[in-house]
């Protein structure tokens, strides 16, 4: 099974690279990512730019809205992700136990809907 970890931390905290919460939480994911591996299981992920950057685009009666900034207002800003396959959600949970953002944030975890095989032609 797949599974899309979310990574959120306050709105407010600086999170770029070089920022402090942004390195107090790499030695957490590099210990996550070894742990991933060592269990043979497949990840990947990125980090984000901070909510300022976002881009939202709502259509509301046929009229395209685009606007700067997350969607709405919120507390906390998606800072990253990561996508792991594993067996079940318990190895995921104690995977993700260890991350910072699980001390300073939320991590949100959510099994991935398997894509469709393509057509044959």
């Amino acid at each position: 099974m797949e599974y899309m970890i979310l990574l959120y931390v306050d709105a407010e905290i600086d999170a770029r690279p070089g920022a402090p919460e942004w390195d107090a939480s790499l030695p957490q994911h590099r210990a996550f990512a070894e742990a991933v591996r060592e269990r043979g299981f497949k990840l990947s992920g990125r980090a984000l730019h901070d909510a300022t950057t976002a881009t939202s685009v709502r259509v509301r009666e046929g009229e395209r809205l685009i606007t700067d900034g997350p969607f709405a207002e919120t507390k906390e800003q998606l800072w990253g992700y990561h996508m792991i396959e594993a067996p079940d959600i318990d190895s995921v949970i104690d995977l993700c136990t260890d991350l910072w953002e699980a001390e300073h944030g939320t991590v949100e975890i959510r099994p991935m809907i398997p894509s469709r095989a393509p057509a044959e032609a």
